[in-house]
């Protein structure tokens, strides 16, 4: 029974660590400037962390306000969540 409980716990940590890498991976990429993405080989980490891509989405208001989604989708919501 206890072998049983420590295989079952094995087996959710490696599944969560492979669910859970792609998901650092892309955050981490996104710290990342235009040539660390285009360096050849793996990269975990950035060499120099950046906020410069989240500044260009965030002010982007032309071809992707983002923040005009978000501010929709919080009013959709919102209403709906009321009624």
């Amino acid at each position: 029974m206890r072998i049983t409980k420590y295989l079952a716990y094995l087996t959710l940590t490696i599944l969560a660590i492979i669910w859970l890498f792609p998901i650092v991976y892309a955050f981490t990429t996104s710290f990342k400037n235009q040539g660390d993405v285009m360096k050849s080989g793996f990269h975990m980490f950035p060499s120099t962390w950046i906020l410069d891509n989240y500044i260009k989405v965030l002010t982007n208001t032309s071809s992707a306000p983002i923040l005009r989604w978000f501010l929709n989708s919080f009013i959709i919501s919102g209403t709906h969540t009321l009624l």
